[in-house]
């Protein structure tokens, strides 16, 4: 047996043998195209990618971790480029211009995962489509993403094996080894959680009654930068834990890590005597709701509510007014002293007075003149004093999550989840991260504009290239695109070399 490629690229194998009358023929058969016929690989529509030995005339898969080049970019007759592609561009190249701008990039690939040109390639995906992995080889066959990450080749068994494989421990470490050192001034968090709602049978999927609402989830923590909003870290756990009693672990692996928690803002659903006195003894300062069923809350305004509402108290603050009395009280049995702020926030007072006037029936005066009197209200506690008008810049700097936490869902494929263990879950949830940090970072860049990310995104995937057979040629872009890339600060080329990129 031997192997033959046509001017066109298409190998034959040719076996020669004698007849019943002693003349020698040849038998021959098409292998399909011939992808790389010194490794003896090939490409039928029956096998798909596969390797051929014409000594024993047998049939293997590819080796693992092979990348098979653009097979479609074939040279064409008489040397001349004839177009094959058009493929959208820009929104695929400005996803990963700004990964590389940014060093989000470089720090993907400090996971060493096998298929680097797949991880790229699947945050973007998540980045800019809304939709299951199992549709991610379409996207990518109309994407100029194929160009950028050529050795992607996302079917679904390869995604598959790539957040199995990015579900070890180590690739979270070494994608965090680098992005950390990016991140600056980490002196501050805010800790908060989410439900991802799902009906998997894993252990992680459990019954949650979570602000009142009961759905079957898993719980994921995102640990927030304070100052820019960037997530720094995530956790996850069984849906039916409370977030009460992951806050102290949640801690232990921030600090493990190195990244400092001087100062926490939580969410009032992490406030307990255990967590508090852990935070008073690991000198760990931090503000957080009271909720309305502790003591601290019931004495707190009995004794304040009366002369709360008096101009001394009261604070202007981004178009917000608030009266806010502030008092030094025990906490913890009287083993520390914290600091206590009764608020009421007059514009949601105004909203619920207006509600309650509408829908009063059967209240006596009493009672009515109650609930007026409390509309609006809450109670901050905070380690140390804090200025009111400090107070509110910090702890509304806590809405920072909430939009992280959005941008998940929304933007970066967080759900629905479409896993069916743990391993594949946690590589699920790093792909999330990763593109949560691009598309958070992104969204920073254009938030002075009038583009939202997805208006973005939807603008530039109108710019087009053409795919020839050396390279490929980018399309004239509109003037919105032009504004677009600036504010994002990357830059268009007008070719691309196919054999270069990656």
């Amino acid at each position: 047996m031997y192997v033959t490629v046509n001017s066109r690229g298409y190998a034959y194998a040719y076996r020669s043998f004698r007849d019943e009358t002693g003349k020698v023929r040849k038998d021959a058969k098409c292998l399909g195209w011939a992808v790389d016929k010194e490794k003896g690989i090939y490409r039928n529509k029956k096998l798909g990618l596969y390797t051929y030995d014409p000594k024993t005339d047998t049939t293997e898969p590819v080796p693992a971790g092979y990348a098979e080049p653009i097979g479609e970019f074939r040279v064409p007759h008489r040397g001349r480029q004839k177009e094959k592609l058009i493929l959208d561009f820009g929104d695929a190249w400005a996803v990963s211009a700004f990964m590389e701008k940014t060093g989000i990039a470089q720090a993907a690939r400090g996971t060493k995962c096998k298929n680097p040109d797949l991880l790229s390639a699947l945050v973007c995906y998540y980045i800019l489509e809304k939709a299951g992995n199992s549709l991610c080889e379409q996207w990518f066959t109309g994407s100029a993403a194929r160009l950028l990450w050529p050795g992607a080749r996302p079917d679904s068994q390869r995604v598959s094996a790539l957040l199995g494989e990015l579900g070890e421990e180590e690739m979270l470490r070494g994608f965090l080894d680098g992005y950390l050192k990016l991140v600056k001034e980490r002196s501050g968090v805010i800790v908060d959680s989410t439900g991802l709602p799902n009906s998997i049978h894993f252990p992680l999927t459990a019954v949650s009654s979570h602000n009142g609402e009961i759905s079957e989830e898993a719980r994921l923590i995102y640990v927030v930068q304070q100052h820019t909003g960037l997530p720094l870290y995530f956790r996850y756990c069984p849906g039916n834990v409370i977030d009460v009693t992951t806050l102290q672990a949640t801690f232990e692996e921030l600090r493990a890590l190195g990244i400092s928690t001087k100062f926490a803002l939580l969410d009032a659903g992490y406030g307990s005597d255990e967590n508090f006195r852990y935070m008073f003894d690991s000198g760990i300062s931090f503000v957080t709701r009271v909720r309305e069923n502790r003591s601290e809350y019931r004495e707190g305004v009995s004794s304040a509510l009366e002369n709360l509402q008096k101009p001394e108290n009261l604070v202007h603050w981004n178009g917000r007014s608030l009266y806010i009395a502030s008092w030094q009280a025990p906490m913890l049995g009287g083993e520390r002293e914290g600091w206590f702020y009764l608020c009421q926030d007059l514009e949601r007072k105004g909203i619920e007075d207006r509600k309650l006037m509408k829908d009063h029936e059967g209240l006596s005066s009493e009672e009515f003149c109650s609930k007026m009197a409390r509309h609006g209200l809450f109670m901050l506690v905070s380690s140390r004093r804090i200025a009111p008008e400090s107070l509110l810049e910090t702890y509304y700097v806590r809405q920072e999550v909430e939009q992280i936490f959005d941008v998940a869902k929304n933007e970066a494929g967080l759900l629905p989840l479409a896993v069916h263990d743990e391993k594949h879950l946690r590589g699920h949830l790093l792909v999330t991260f990763i593109a949560v940090i691009t598309a958070k970072l992104m969204q920073d860049a254009l938030k002075d504009s009038s583009f939202s990310l997805r208006g973005a995104l939807m603008a530039l995937r109108n710019q087009k290239c053409k795919v020839f057979a050396k390279n490929a040629v980018m399309q004239e872009r509109t003037k919105e695109m032009k504004e677009i890339a600036k504010l994002l600060g990357i830059a268009c080329p007008l070719t691309l070399p196919i054999g270069e990129i990656g």
